[in-house]
């Protein structure tokens, strides 16, 4: 196994997270820019009414895979109190496949923004590998 790379918490513009320490600057200038206008300007790779994927050449990152989530259901909504978000499980997923040698996408960040304790939206980045 080889050791994860080093994560750090964060707390910016209202969201909370974990970024890879070498990436915080980046993370933060992508908050600032607005997650959901940025996968919705990238090459959208899927998209729904609730979450898109796109690949989005961010400075500082390079070519990544940038997920937006927004909480519109109320019943997903009422769940969110007590769960984490989703891309807090793709991150945590994704970091312990990478600890025990799976060859994934290297997760860079995770964020979530809560009003209340109730998660209203989040993103997850990760490195984008071509076919």
């Amino acid at each position: 196994m080889r050791p994860a790379a080093t994560a750090v918490p964060f707390a910016h513009a209202g969201y909370k997270g974990e970024a890879l320490a070498g990436a915080l600057e980046a993370v933060t200038a992508l908050i600032d820019a607005d997650p959901h206008a940025l996968a919705a300007g990238g090459e959208v790779h899927r998209r729904s009414r609730y979450r898109q994927a796109a690949r989005v050449n961010w400075p500082g990152l390079g070519p990544v895979l940038l997920k937006a989530h927004r909480v519109v259901k109320s019943r997903e909504g009422l769940l969110s109190y007590a769960r984490s978000s989703r891309a807090k499980a793709e991150w945590r997923a994704a970091r312990g496949l990478r600890a025990a040698g799976v060859a994934v996408p290297e997760p860079i960040a995770y964020g979530e923004r809560r009003r209340g304790g109730r998660l209203v939206d989040a993103f997850y980045v990760a490195r984008f590998l071509d076919d």
